[in-house]
């Protein structure tokens, strides 16, 4: 309970006090008080004007304090100008007491002693206000919203307590509402990371982006600011709701608290926005824990804080991407995010991502194999696979050295592959997993935090193991000298889309040496290191943070390449082809998704490997940049001659992003083409543009 007692303002209580001084001699008053179950608080004033107070004593039943601690009042000389010493009469104290006793404070002089029962007044005023539902923010910005027709996306939607609050009522039916969060669950369209929020959303194609209760848990929201601009319309708006006053929650992602002067702040011109309003709302009080209860720790609930702040900003203009840095790798911000609670088992039925496991009962065979230091786990990723799902299963399930655990991850497919794979798994020990559609990194990773086995052994839905596959990889790892042994992989079989073998020894045919000695040879070309074709260890997994989930393509050199700079050694079974690769025109190899993952791992390795000069290291120059030309020129002049217009317009402005980084000469020439190649890549003259790319993107 919270009581407030005003001071002596006016005539009125000086007659008052004038008053009470012709009958006791004696004159208190008490401005402050609260009290909880543990005991209670006051702070005032008394003084005996024909004779000082020898003693005061807040008391409550058998409890009591002797007041020692008294401080300057000057403020009450000019109600009592002929009496100075009450300028030193303040007190506070602090009595630990039963709750709900009767509490008073005693107060003795030479000549008497008084006894004053200590009760709230009349005249008590609430001491905050509180924001109307008429006015409340997020209700103003739906409403714009449905006035719009706006497509609004709501950051961190997932459900992850019985009590979050579902807001797409707030904007049907006149709104597009899509919703986003780090991990996936039923409700959620957009599983991505908030701090690279521009990589998953068309930048300029959303009216209005907001969140509530979820700025608190982003480990850099200067970026998500950014991220914000970037994938809202100018003009748009963003709504951000998020903590000033409250407990700590979803450990270890609360980083966070923030007035709204912090959010104007964080939404300020400088990023691209213009303030419409801010603000705070639901008072709050803070009371100290017991081994607190001292100086000023004591008036700590007569401070007032609030639940929220919030910020309503509208975007004015477009900024650079270079304008908003953290500098730390993307990869470990990203490794940051996906800490976030996940909640899948605490809530039970509310639980946000559905996972059925089907699964035969384990053998006493396979219990005893799973307690053992050596253990693996194959993992498939399944989406819309039916075709081809079974024969990768029963490959598996051919092993000359089984796996100790088989884990299918249905990645939200719509099509009969995971009825196959629960009709093998009434035969099999096989685990199906259900999730919504994440990507085949989020599916890996997924499948991954899922198992308990030392070792991991994936395999796409597509491609086939051959029977010794896993017998060959684990050998490596079973030498004692090879103490830091992250991964092995081996050889390949290039089959097509029929299964017919078009290539044995693939790698053999591959102008990247194997295995991967240096940077240079991990970025500037394609690693060819399949996962299919490899065993790691959940260790190093874990140690380099996964797949990034951002990539539906690249993720497997990303994934090996940080494995490489973390310093795990890698054997390479150059003899020992043992997986089969399918590789067709409709594959994942061959996808808009991989198109645009290519553009973000160029990002993020310009990122990770900053030239040095004074070592006469030029990554962007030497290395990432003709990797990614060659490779975009091969798909530009393939794009051109089936005349896919938008896959050659997507190319060439990917090749306008990477040309800045490479050598004057390429420069030049690209430059003097582009005007040319800007006017005849959107015509029917094909043939001149790719003449012109070719000449102009040569080594």
């Amino acid at each position: 309970m919270l009581e407030l007692h005003g001071e002596l303002r006016d005539d009125s209580d000086v007659e008052r006090f004038i008053e009470e001084r012709a009958r006791p001699a004696l004159a208190h008053h008490i401005e402050l008080m609260w009290c909880d179950v543990h005991g209670v608080f006051v702070k005032g004033w008394a003084y005996g004007f024909s004779q000082a107070p020898e003693t005061l004593i807040l008391q409550s039943g058998e409890f009591q304090k002797v007041i020692t601690d008294f401080h300057d009042r000057p403020d009450l000389l000019p109600f009592f100008p002929g009496y100075p010493e009450i300028t030193s009469k303040g007190f506070s104290a602090y009595l630990a007491c039963d709750p709900f006793t009767p509490v008073s404070l005693a107060i003795k002089t030479i000549h008497e002693d008084a006894v004053i029962p200590l009760t709230v007044p009349s005249h008590v005023k609430a001491a905050f206000s509180q924001l109307s539902e008429e006015t409340a923010p997020l209700r103003k910005f739906a409403a714009e919203m449905r006035r719009i027709n706006g497509t609004v996306l709501e950051l961190g939607a997932r459900k992850v307590s019985p009590i979050t609050s579902d807001h797409a009522s707030l904007f049907a039916p006149e709104c597009r509402y899509l919703t986003n969060d780090i991990h996936p669950a039923p409700n959620i369209d957009i599983v991505a990371d908030a701090h690279f929020l521009s990589d998953h959303v068309e930048h300029g194609s959303i009216d209005g982006v907001f969140s509530v209760a979820v700025m608190e848990h982003l480990a850099a929201p200067w970026l998500v600011a950014a991220e914000i601009n970037r994938v809202l319309k100018i003009g748009g708006l963003t709504l951000q709701v998020l903590p000033q006053t409250w407990p700590v929650h979803e450990t270890p992602n609360d980083f966070w608290r923030m007035t709204d002067e912090g959010l104007k702040t964080l939404f300020s011109e400088a990023l691209g926005f213009e303030i419409l309003h801010g603000g705070m709302d639901t008072p709050m009080a803070i009371y100290p824990s017991l081994p607190f209860r001292h100086d000023a720790f004591l008036e700590m609930p007569f401070h007032r804080g609030f639940g929220n702040s919030f910020i309503l900003a509208r975007k004015v203009r477009e900024i650079s991407p270079s304008s908003v840095k953290w500098p730390m790798a993307r990869n470990a911000l990203a490794d940051i995010s996906r800490l976030y609670p996940r909640h899948d088992e605490k809530h039970g039925d509310e639980n946000p991502v559905e996972v059925n496991v089907h699964s035969t009962p384990e053998s006493p065979r396979n219990r005893d194999r799973l307690d053992k230091s050596f253990i693996v786990a194959a993992i498939v990723p399944l989406y819309n696979g039916a075709p081809y799902i079974k024969a990768a299963i029963e490959s598996i399930l051919a092993q000359t050295e089984p796996a100790d655990e088989i884990i299918i991850v249905d990645d939200g497919s719509t099509d009969d592959g995971p009825e196959i794979v629960r009709e093998l798994a009434k035969k099999y020990p096989i685990k199906l997993l259900t999730k919504p559609n994440g990507g085949q990194s989020s599916a890996r990773n997924f499948g991954i935090t899922q198992t308990k086995c030392s070792h991991i052994a994936l395999l796409d839905q597509d491609d086939i193991w051959y029977p010794h596959h896993l017998a060959a990889l684990k050998k490596p790892f079973l030498d004692p000298e090879n103490r830091k042994l992250g991964f092995v992989y081996g050889n390949l079989d290039r089959i097509d889309q029929g299964g017919r073998v078009v290539a044995r020894n693939f790698l053999d045919e591959i102008a990247t040496p194997h295995p991967k000695m240096s940077i240079y040879q991990c970025v500037s070309r394609d690693m060819f290191i399949l996962p299919g074709a490899s065993m790691f260890s959940k260790d190093a997994w874990r140690d380099v943070g996964g797949f990034d989930e951002r990539l539906s393509g690249y993720e497997d050199d990303d994934f090996f390449f940080r494995l490489f700079l973390a310093g795990f050694q890698s054997t390479y079974l150059k003899d020992e082809s043992v997986v089969q690769w399918r590789i067709y025109s409709t594959s994942t190899s061959f996808s808009p998704r991989m198109a645009k993952s290519r553009m973000i791992y160029f990002r993020k390795l310009m990122e990770i490997l900053p030239d040095e000069p004074n070592l006469n290291l030029y990554w962007a120059r030497d290395a990432i940049g003709p990797r990614f030309i060659e490779n975009l020129r091969g798909e530009l002049i393939q794009a051109s001659r089936k005349r896919d217009l938008t896959r050659v317009a997507r190319c060439w402005s990917d090749l306008k992003e990477i040309f800045p980084v490479l050598r004057g000469r390429m420069r030049r020439r690209v430059r003097l083409a582009a005007p040319i190649v800007e006017w005849l890549h959107k015509t029917r003259f094909q043939g001149a543009t790719r003449f012109l790319v070719r000449r102009a993107v040569r080594a």
